[in-house]
């Protein structure tokens, strides 16, 4: 899916969750289906052509690839903002994985209103 404004590198299953909402928003969306090696060029090549990058992981946002994704744009000095959508680093209760995500922000409706906010849109 290919937008103009901004970019969803989603790693994990959140892909396929996210595609339909991309698609009718205009974001540009990446399944990013390796985090190790991060493919430093398809990241750079979003950053020069987005003004927004939000990563999306299923995984803690301390230490995990969003962090790797943040540190390399910045170490080419683009402007493009990176934001990052991940787990707090704290428990979390027990229950179906829908729910869980949808508690923390993960559903497509809120991740296009979080896109929007960082566009000015929301």
């Amino acid at each position: 899916v290919a937008g103009t404004r901004a970019v969803v590198l989603a790693f994990g299953p959140m892909a396929a969750e996210l595609e339909e909402m991309c698609r009718r928003c205009g974001f540009t969306l990446y399944n990013m289906r390796f985090v190790k090696p991060l493919d430093e060029e398809l990241v750079l090549e979003a950053a020069r052509t987005h003004e927004v990058i939000l990563t999306i992981e299923e995984g803690v946002c301390a230490g995990g690839i969003g962090e790797a994704v943040a540190a390399l744009v910045k170490s080419r000095d683009l402007s493009c903002r990176v934001q990052n959508l991940g787990f707090p680093d704290r428990f979390i209760m027990e229950g179906r994985r829908g729910d869980i995500l949808g508690e923390l922000g993960f559903s497509p409706e809120a991740v296009k209103a979080r896109l929007e906010g960082l566009l000015g849109r929301g």
